[in-house]
């Protein structure tokens, strides 16, 4: 009988084995799907993603950040579900890989940041020879150039060879001349016959007369006398005749003429203000005078002042 067969029969001859203990994850995904919640209302109980969620649960703890932070999660995620977390994390390893510790493994930098060199602000910039020559060949090209302008070719070169090149004999004008000659070149000069044409042209005998000069009579000033203002006659203002009366609360209000004919008889509600036009003597009851401001021709009235009950009378011309 082989090993694995050995191990099968003990087995089989000792029912009263244990079974493995379900992971971590496991354990909390069967608690989960018993109380009936699903991942993503477990996610947004825990302020978790669902793949984080998805990870404790298949037991990928390498996932996540760290392995402080996934033993971090199965404790809060365990005492969502009211279980013990003590037994869960004792199952979870402390060397669980990150993945930044995974990258860091996969991609190990190809230098030290300390030995790495960086560019000095003071490092100054090195001329390659090829720059430097280039430079000279400048310098000497455009110091030819300028030396050829300033040459007089005319006293080095023979004239022959200056009209193959187009440059023609020495011009007169540039040979020094005395004052003979010149004094001959300029009565040559003005005898030809474009110098006595322009000599015609503005000529001021050949020129139109210009026309004569107006003088404009003198201005004499205009005295205008001024008109009398007449200022029209403002009638004077009419008379404020009002009585206002400002109520603060429902007052009983009363006007009447002297001989006893009524002008106002009613109740007035509060927060108005009641206006009359008084062009004649009447007489006046305000009751509740306590709630009333009354004032006859922006003049205030004492309503308070002429009753010793909440009722005032008074005669108003």
């Amino acid at each position: 009988m082989s090993e694995q067969e050995l191990n099968s029969s003990v087995v089989l001859d000792h029912p009263d084995a244990q079974s493995p203990v379900p992971l971590p994850g496991e354990q909390l995904a069967a608690r989960r799907q018993a109380e009936g919640w699903s991942i993503e209302q477990v996610a947004a109980q825990l302020k978790l993603a669902p793949r984080q969620i998805e990870a404790i649960e298949a037991g990928r703890f390498d996932a996540l950040p760290s392995a402080i932070i996934a033993r971090g999660f199965v404790r809060t995620y365990a005492r969502l579900l009211k279980m013990d977390p003590a037994p869960l994390l004792a199952t979870i390893s402390a060397d669980i890989p990150s993945p930044i510790e995974s990258m860091r493994r996969q991609r190990p930098l190809s230098a030290p940041f300390s030995e790495t060199r960086l560019p000095s602000m003071h490092a100054r910039g090195t001329w390659s020879p090829k720059w430097i020559a280039g430079a000279l060949l400048a310098l000497v090209l455009g110091g030819g150039i300028w030396g050829a302008q300033q040459m007089n070719w005319h006293a080095i070169l023979p004239e022959p060879l200056l009209a193959a090149i187009g440059m023609g004999p020495t011009p007169t004008a540039l040979a020094p001349a005395t004052d003979e000659a010149q004094t001959v070149a300029l009565a040559e000069l003005k005898e030809t016959p474009l110098a006595v044409a322009f000599a015609d042209a503005v000529r001021i005998d050949a020129m139109p007369p210009s026309p004569p000069i107006q003088v404009l009579p003198e201005v004499v000033p205009v005295q205008v006398a001024a008109a009398p203002v007449q200022v029209a006659a403002v009638p004077p203002a009419a008379v404020d005749n009002r009585l206002n009366l400002v109520l603060h609360q429902d007052s009983w209000i009363e006007i009447k003429r002297q001989d006893n004919s009524v002008l106002v008889s009613r109740v007035a509600k509060a927060g108005t203000t009641e206006t009359f036009e008084i062009t004649e003597p009447v007489s006046l009851v305000v009751g509740n005078v306590a709630g009333v401001e009354a004032s006859l021709r922006d003049a205030p009235l004492d309503l308070k002042s002429v009753t010793s009950t909440n009722v005032a009378r008074l005669n108003l011309k």
